[in-house]
């Protein structure tokens, strides 16, 4: 074969590779565009998902049902009130006093569960309490100017709150309704005049007694509990 011949073969051998190249389909192309109109799809349809199917909301404590005791006082220029008197279990939607001192939180309705269980929703429940920015109305007494209250010396409202019984010292708010309740935490509305410090209500020694009252009840159940689980494992059933 001649070297015209060769040429041509060669061009002809060259011209067909070309000619399937382009023919072939670039497979790994495709596949990629694929894989992402995929995920395309399936973050738009979890999202529609997401928007059409919200999760539920998780309860916050206390729900209705809850019982909880909150110590509580009235700190006149350093002096306790008495105790308020007793009240409906209904008042303030299951927010009410005991009538020794503590606060029963105690919901029966959404107006007492979560958030709405605070200090400025039980005062409201009371209305022998009156509390304003120039003066306060306690339960037996008149309106105390707080201008002249404290012998002379003025006085402002704070909450102060001790959140177990083994805290000693108190955090202070200046707003009731920032007092969100707590189960076995000490409240005191603090009128007293400027440099002066509240100490924990007297109501202490009834939240002690109704916290062990409760762990003792709760220790003889799960005694009882056991006893019974061991009687039961230690009879015999006659054959």
């Amino acid at each position: 074969m001649n070297s015209n011949a060769s040429r041509k073969v060669a061009r002809a051998a060259a011209s067909g590779r070309s000619s399937k190249v382009r023919k072939q389909i670039p497979i790994g192309y495709y596949s990629s565009i694929g894989a992402i109109v995929l995920v395309g799809v399936s973050v738009i349809g979890y999202s529609r998902y997401e928007k059409t199917q919200p999760t539920a909301a998780k309860s916050v404590l206390p729900t209705i049902g809850t019982k909880w005791k909150v110590a509580f006082g009235l700190d006149l220029c350093g002096v306790y009130e008495p105790n308020l008197p007793a009240s409906s279990p209904s008042t303030a939607g299951g927010l009410y006093s005991s009538g020794t001192g503590l606060i029963n939180v105690a919901p029966v309705s959404a107006a007492a569960t979560g958030s709405n269980a605070n200090l400025a929703n039980f005062l409201k429940g009371e209305s022998s309490i009156k509390i304003t920015s120039t003066s306060v109305t306690l339960p037996g007494k008149g309106a105390v100017n707080l201008k002249t209250a404290c012998g002379g010396k003025g006085a402002t409202v704070a909450y102060d709150v001790w959140p177990s019984l083994l805290v000693t010292t108190p955090t202070i708010y200046h707003s009731a309704s920032l007092v969100k309740f707590q189960n076995d935490e000490l409240v005191s509305v603090a009128i007293l005049a400027k440099g002066q410090a509240s100490a924990k209500p007297p109501s202490e020694v009834a939240l002690v007694s109704s916290t062990a009252s409760t762990t003792k009840g709760t220790q003889s159940s799960k005694s009882s509990s056991t006893s019974a689980t061991t009687s039961a494992s230690g009879s015999s059933v006659p054959g």
